[in-house]
């Protein structure tokens, strides 16, 4: 079993996105996080070897953007520098994408307009992160 990190502060984005993740992803098991705080908690709790790691982190990145939201990539970059975070981003801003990547981010994704886009999204993240690429182990 898989285990995958959503962060996004958005319930409703959360719902869209869990629920495209678990019709494509079956055997994953999703974690939601909405906050800095609350993440990084979680993570502390997994890495002491309390809670099974994420196999895969998805940081929502809402059009309005807050710094917590780059200072937790940053973190996530320090703390588990081998743990895939793939970004979806509200638009496709340049300066936003490459502001991803330069804090680490692995792959970033563009937000889909409408639900058969996530639903197009979710089997894309499924193929490409858990078929075609092997993931680095825990931390």
């Amino acid at each position: 079993m898989v285990s995958i990190l959503v962060i996004d502060a958005d319930f409703d984005q959360q719902l869209i996105l869990g629920y495209h993740l678990r019709m494509s992803l079956l055997q994953a098991e999703l974690v939601f996080s909405a906050t800095l705080e609350e993440t990084l908690l979680y993570l502390y709790h997994c890495f002491a070897g309390r809670l099974a790691p994420p196999s895969l982190v998805q940081l929502s990145l809402p059009k309005a953007h807050q710094e917590s939201d780059w200072q937790l990539l940053e973190k996530l970059r320090v703390r588990h520098p081998r743990l895939p975070v793939v970004v979806i981003g509200a638009d496709n801003d340049f300066d936003l994408i490459g502001q991803a990547y330069e804090l680490g981010a692995n792959s970033f994704i563009a937000k889909p307009l409408d639900l058969d886009g996530w639903e197009r999204l979710c089997e894309q993240l499924k193929a490409y992160w858990f078929d075609v690429v092997t993931l680095p182990p825990a931390d």
